[in-house]
């Protein structure tokens, strides 16, 4: 009895384990105030070769991926553009009065954020 019981608690604590992974969606990730750390813009080297070219990054340049779907975006020049986003699979589409935006999410941790839009590759993490 004591052996059923133990088996009883441990499914239902695997159970619980996955529901709550599985509650921790790409959004939920990528919700947050993401600072552009590093840039690089790919550059062709010979006919079939890249390089990576790093990128000056203004200080204040900045993601920030609302709950509400809403997208504040500090650029480059220091420029803010609001938006909305949307993810699916892999890709990060944000969607401004100008442009829509597709970037290939590369890397997705708790603290990084890597992405690729064309030949331009942003490293993006939180503050700490």
């Amino acid at each position: 009895m004591q052996t059923l019981t133990k088996i009883i608690i441990l499914v239902i604590k695997a159970t619980l384990a996955l529901f709550l992974l599985a509650c921790n969606t790409t959004e939920d990730q990528l919700t947050n105030d993401w600072k552009v750390r590093k840039m690089e813009r790919m550059v062709s080297v010979t006919a079939d070769t890249q390089a990576p070219i790093e990128i000056e990054v203004h200080k204040k340049a900045a993601y920030k991926l609302e709950s509400t779907k809403m997208a504040k975006i500090i650029t480059q020049t220091g420029s803010k553009i609001t938006g909305s986003w949307q993810v699916e699979d892999s890709i990060l589409t944000i969607k401004t009065k100008e442009e829509r935006k597709r970037l290939t999410i590369d890397t997705l941790a708790a603290d990084t954020l890597i992405l690729t839009s064309d030949r331009f590759k942003f490293y993006l993490g939180l503050d700490e």
